[in-house]
C-alpha cells in the first residue's frame, strides 16, 4: 500500500511540474513578442504623425497659393497665410523666409501664368518623440508644393 500511495505522488508531482513548464513557456513567448508589439505600436503612432504633419505642410503651401493667384497677391501675403496656418497647427519652425518659397514672384506674374508655392519643414522639431530613436525621419525634411494659376478677372469695358 505503501508503494501506490508514492506512485500518486509522482504523478502529483509531473502534473504540477507540467504546469510550472507551461507558465514558464508563457513568460518566455511574453518576453519575446511583447518588445515586438511595442515597437509595431511605436513605429506605426511616428508614421502616423510623420503623414499627419506631411497633411498639414500640403493644406500650408494650398493657403499660400491661394493668396499668391489673387490679381493683389505678393510674397507676403503668401508667407502671412502659411505662417498663421502653421502656428495655428503647432508646427515648429525658424523663420517662415527659409519655410515658403514662391517661383514667379505673384506680383510680376502675368494673368494665367502657374505660380508654385513649396513649403518646407524640418521634422526634427515637430515630432513629440525624439527623433533619433525613428531613422527614417532622423535629419530629414518634409516639402510640399503646389501649382495653381494667377486668377483672370474680366475687366468690365462698359
Amino acid at each position: 500500500m505503501k508503494f501506490s500511495s508514492n506512485k500518486s505522488r509522482c504523478g502529483q508531482q509531473a502534473r504540477q511540474s507540467n504546469s510550472f513548464r507551461k507558465y514558464g513557456s508563457a513568460c518566455i513567448e511574453m518576453a519575446i513578442v511583447l518588445p515586438v508589439m511595442f515597437l509595431i505600436t511605436l513605429g506605426t503612432l511616428e508614421t502616423c504623425e510623420g503623414i499627419f504633419l506631411t497633411q498639414k505642410i500640403k493644406i500650408a503651401a494650398a493657403e499660400g497659393a491661394r493668396s499668391a493667384v489673387l490679381r493683389e497677391g505678393s510674397f507676403a501675403s503668401v508667407e502671412a497665410a502659411v505662417g498663421s496656418y502653421l502656428d495655428a497647427r503647432g508646427v515648429t519652425y525658424e523663420n517662415i523666409s527659409n519655410v515658403v518659397s514662391v517661383t514667379p514672384d505673384p506680383e510680376q506674374a502675368s494673368v494665367l501664368d502657374p505660380i508654385t508655392v513649396t513649403v518646407t519643414i524640418p521634422t526634427a522639431e515637430n515630432f513629440r518623440m525624439p527623433t533619433t530613436f525613428y531613422w527614417f525621419w532622423t535629419g530629414s525634411e518634409l516639402s510640399a508644393e503646389v501649382v495653381l494659376f494667377k486668377e483672370y478677372v474680366a475687366i468690365d469695358t462698359n
